[in-house]
């Protein structure tokens, strides 16, 4: 599973160089767009990752097999959200999230969910390929974090 975190990384880092190196300011925003579902649905795929690593081989089958129907589709992930998520497996788990998150990781987390939501509806949205970078970048961060409270 460790892997998988590290590839699907890996593989939204090359997507960002390529966007990067979009020379059309146009194709280089609807590009980001692209940018910012791929980086809220890692968010999703990373939690969804560690706490099935965390009960693989660890949990009964029954248990591994509650706990992947119940995590299969984690959606709009937003700060609150994934805090919530992570107290129902462990109190400690939620309280050292609120620790160590910063407010503007928070804020990163919660923006990138709010602007995929308008993207899928269609409505307004406030991306470029430069907040989309920094948002990212924070987001990394967060999924740093979450391995580290769920991988001791």
């Amino acid at each position: 599973m460790k892997w998988k975190l590290e590839q699907q990384e890996k593989k939204l880092d090359n997507l960002f160089d390529l966007v990067q190196n979009v020379e059309d300011e146009e194709q280089q925003a609807i590009l980001s767009k692209f940018l910012c579902i791929r980086a809220s649905g890692f968010v999703e795929s990373s939690i969804r990752n560690l706490i099935a690593e965390f009960t693989d081989g660890s949990a009964p089958k029954q248990i591994q097999s509650y706990v992947g129907k119940e995590t299969k589709y984690i959606t709009n992930l937003r700060y609150d959200r994934l805090s919530k998520l992570l107290g129902t497996f462990d109190s400690s788990w939620k309280e050292e999230l609120e620790e160590k998150i910063s407010e503007e990781q928070k804020s990163a987390l919660n923006t990138i969910v709010s602007n995929r939501n308008n993207i899928a509806h269609g409505e307004n949205d406030a991306i470029s390929y430069s907040l989309m970078f920094n948002y990212y970048s924070r987001i990394k961060e967060v999924v740093e974090i979450l391995k580290n409270i769920v991988r001791k």
